[in-house]
């Protein structure tokens, strides 16, 4: 079984059939026009750190990954809304409410499934096995 594919279970006892990856700092991702960094991804989905400015439609979620300092672009992956949760405060002044959004991407082209092999090979830095 190749290491991509080995089943990945946490401390909580979530089982997970691919390894999440962090993130180099400087990669991007938009839900619709609402940008978000990139926490963590996998080959079956993706963890984005945001500023919730409007409502997301959680039945038709289509998001763009964007790497300004390659000039690297993937857009337009329909994905499916698996958990949104608000995140600790960085400072106790912080006035604007952070949120977590994780998705699992669905019906992903053959393009698509490359890109995303290329974005895993060149902007991941350690295994987020947690």
């Amino acid at each position: 079984m190749k290491k991509k594919e080995r089943l990945m279970e946490n401390s909580a006892g979530e089982r997970r059939h691919y390894p999440r990856f962090r993130v180099k700092d400087g990669a991007l991702a938009f839900i619709g026009a609402v940008p978000g960094e990139i926490s963590d991804v996998c080959l079956k989905g993706i963890s984005i750190t945001y500023v919730p400015l409007q409502k997301m439609n959680a039945e038709q979620l289509q998001i763009d990954i964007f790497v300004p300092e390659q000039d690297f672009y993937l857009p337009g992956i329909s994905c499916r809304l698996v958990s949104e949760v608000d995140c600790p405060a960085g400072t106790p002044f912080q006035v604007v409410g952070v949120k977590r959004l994780s998705v699992e991407f669905t019906e992903l082209s053959r393009d698509q499934q490359l890109g995303l092999e290329y974005f895993l090979e060149h902007n991941t830095v350690s295994c987020n096995c947690r």
